[in-house]
């Protein structure tokens, strides 16, 4: 394997476990991890949606066949980073009004 996709696999798994931890806020994590705690978790859980969507894209990246055509994350990666965001926002929205 060659080193930029070793490198954009470890930034994958560093963003997945970020991702997973901001999902999973509260208020004893943020106290183990000496992190300030807020009245709301919408923007960490936001953040952490957006952090494994990341994640997903590069992981794409890495495994995707390299063409001349196309470089970057393009439109797979864009749309993994969306719907990740927009998964958690739906949650969030389903959960105030229900």
């Amino acid at each position: 394997m060659r080193t930029d996709r070793i490198i954009l696999l470890i930034d994958s798994i560093i963003n997945l476990v970020l991702g997973v931890l901001l999902i999973s806020f509260s208020v004893n994590l943020a106290t183990l991890l000496g992190v300030p705690v807020t009245e709301s978790y919408f923007y960490p859980n936001i953040l952490g949606g957006i952090f494994i969507g990341i994640a997903l894209a590069l992981f794409i990246e890495v495994i995707r066949k390299k063409s001349s055509a196309t470089s970057g994350l393009g439109l797979f990666g864009a749309i993994c980073i969306n719907l990740c965001g927009g998964t958690v926002l739906l949650f969030w929205l389903l959960l105030i009004f229900r």
